[in-house]
């Protein structure tokens, strides 16, 4: 049985073609997303261009390339880095996998600590996305709290709302492909 992910992506390729969108091949830098918290509504972002500057949470803007992120594939099987469009800097749990780790962005290494993976969450428009650090698999970025400027860490995954996020693509003015087509919203 397909991956629900795998399957909605293999059916709006189409619609993804009819706007505009092309498909990379794994490895290669694809059509950049944006990382929505359910929590605060706000946008992922370094919150500058330096190196380990931490990844906070912002009010979304489509002029914001600090928002944008390309997939790529991570060091592990099944797992994704998350590379910043801005900076050419990579998501990064700095330090072990532990409760209240840091997430700050980092030179793209192919290092475990950049490594990704989506939650198994029957619900499409749910993300949780779990620090691959050093092969575990039970630690989520988290956003703690709703205000601007919130730093992300690491946080045990207990389904909570805080670790919860919209990946989307922005396809034109006012509309966004939501999960890699699981919804098309018009705005």
């Amino acid at each position: 049985m397909l991956r629900p992910r795998l399957a909605t992506l293999i059916l709006a390729a189409p619609t993804a073609v009819a706007c505009g969108l092309t498909i990379a091949p794994a490895g290669q830098a694809s059509t950049p997303l944006e990382l929505v918290s359910h929590a605060s509504g706000k946008c992922v972002q370094p919150l500058d261009g330096s190196l380990g500057a931490p990844i906070v949470q912002e009010t979304c803007s489509t002029a914001s390339v600090a928002q944008k992120w390309t997939e790529t594939s991570g060091s592990s099987s099944g797992t994704e880095h998350f590379v910043n469009r801005s900076t050419q800097l990579c998501v990064d749990a700095r330090g072990g996998a532990s409760y209240s780790t840091p997430v700050e962005q980092w030179t793209c290494d192919q290092i475990s600590n950049e490594n990704w993976w989506y939650g198994d969450d029957s619900d499409s428009f749910n993300e949780e996305l779990l620090s691959r650090v050093s092969g575990t698999y039970h630690d989520c970025l988290w956003v703690p709290g709703t205000q601007t400027g919130a730093a992300m860490i690491l946080s045990s995954c207990d389904a909570t709302i805080s670790e919860f996020f919209t990946l989307s693509v922005r396809v034109s003015h006012g509309a966004s492909l939501v999960n890699a087509g699981h919804r098309i919203e018009q705005g």
